[in-house]
């Protein structure tokens, strides 16, 4: 009796380092899916994070059947969220109207510098 009592408590450990690995792996996997989205949703919203914070949105929500995530999922969150709260979207580049030809500048006259190094 004493044998099977120790038995089913080795297995209990090692259930226990299982599924201690196994939770390290899912927070693994989360990081990485979570920067993924913060990745695509960077292109629309001006701070990807939020779309955790103050989006309502679950990653769960943004993976397929198979658990991978699904980057139409991603889009379809980031738009609604753009829609709900349009100035949170990521503004347009500000054009440059520093274009065209410039005249040359003209030579430095003689510097500090110069003048100390005996030029």
């Amino acid at each position: 009796m004493a044998a099977l009592r120790r038995e089913a408590a080795s297995c209990h450990r090692r259930l226990r380092a299982v599924e201690a690995e196994r939770d390290a792996l899912v927070a693994q996997v989360d990081a990485r899916d979570r920067a993924d989205v913060e990745r695509l949703a960077g292109a629309k919203l001006a701070d990807p994070s939020d779309l955790w914070q103050a989006g309502g949105v679950e990653l769960t929500a943004l993976r397929g059947d198979d658990g991978a995530l699904e980057p139409e999922r991603v889009e379809a969150a980031v738009d609604a969220v753009i829609a709900a709260r349009p100035h949170w979207a990521k503004l347009a580049p500000t054009p440059s109207f520093d274009g065209g030809a410039r005249a040359t500048p003209a030579p430095a006259g003689p510097s500090f510098g110069a003048a100390l190094k005996g030029r």
